[in-house]
């Protein structure tokens, strides 16, 4: 073999195996600037997040009380089979209300929507008002309390920043 064969070939491999030595050089200034951005970044997000938390003593208990009437109150009727059932049915409406307004107050609590925590009060009266015969006051009695509390709580309510 001549000089200029070895030359040829020892120029092939070398083309061949430099871009593989840049690409371990590229992957790790791409590691390290990585690194940096995330140490960066996170620091920059917990300096820019404004989330919102409402605390207030009235939300806390008509979400924890409220759970506690929609639990028992269905297990119950449900154990009494024919004639809980027909309550059940009769009172639908109002316990679907109950439950989508107990949602709200706890989404409106967490994520600091006062928006959220007004219509959980407007569907508490909602509930109230299709909880069926006006006779049967015991059950829309619950629901105008619970609209009490999550409308004085939301207006006593104190913002937490995190």
């Amino acid at each position: 073999m001549s000089n200029k064969e070895i030359n040829q070939e020892l120029s092939q491999t070398r083309n061949e195996i430099s871009p593989e030595i840049d690409n371990e050089k590229n992957k790790e200034k791409i590691e390290e600037n990585q690194s940096i951005d995330e140490a960066n970044g996170s620091e920059q997000v917990i300096k820019d997040s404004k989330e919102i938390k409402y605390t207030s003593a009235l939300l806390s208990f008509s979400f924890f009380s409220s759970i506690i009437y929609l639990i028992p109150f269905v297990l119950l009727f449900s154990i009494a089979l024919p004639w809980g059932l027909v309550l059940l049915i009769f009172l639908g409406p109002s316990l679907i209300c109950f439950f989508i307004a107990t949602f709200l107050t706890r989404v409106g609590m967490t994520n600091g929507r006062k928006g959220l925590l007004y219509a959980s009060s407007g569907i508490y009266l909602i509930s109230a008002l299709c909880a069926g015969d006006p006779d049967w006051h015991l059950f829309q009695i619950a629901p105008f309390v619970f609209a009490v509390l999550v409308l004085v709580g939301t207006l006593v309510a104190k913002e937490e920043k995190r």
